[in-house]
């Protein structure tokens, strides 16, 4: 982000949280949003997909990780505290002004959303020729 301000690079694929002020700002210009959808906090933006890679969709998530061997009444009670919190107005309300899209999921629907996420990335870096290091 320093170098975008300070001139060095001219782009840079951020997270929309660590942009949002600065765009808000004046102070960065956002050419596109990497999702499928426009983002609700800067609806002029158009995606990548618009702006002339069709079927483009990378969406930066986050997720709760621990050690194998969690006791799964612990995993459930993290779980159902995490879900909680990010139903709450408040918490909701201020990530969605920082641009970021909740999505709460049980342990088995982000289980399945990784392994989706990691079997799509596998795929695109095949086709652009990335090999494992």
């Amino acid at each position: 982000m320093q170098d975008i301000l300070g001139g060095r690079t001219t782009t840079y694929l951020a997270p929309i949280s660590a942009a949002i002020s600065l765009i808000k700002g004046g102070k960065l210009r956002a050419l596109a949003v990497s999702t499928a959808k426009r983002n609700g906090q800067l609806p002029n933006v158009p995606t990548i997909a618009e702006s002339g890679l069709p079927g483009f969709d990378f969406v930066l998530w986050f997720g709760l990780w621990g050690p194998a061997g969690v006791p799964a009444d612990i995993v459930a009670k993290i779980n159902s505290d995490v879900r909680r919190a990010v139903a709450d107005p408040g918490v909701r309300d201020k990530l969605v002004s920082l641009g970021n899209d909740t999505m709460s999921m049980t342990q088995s629907e982000f289980a399945k959303f990784v392994r989706r996420d990691l079997a799509d990335t596998t795929d695109i870096l095949k086709a652009a020729g990335v090999t494992p290091q």
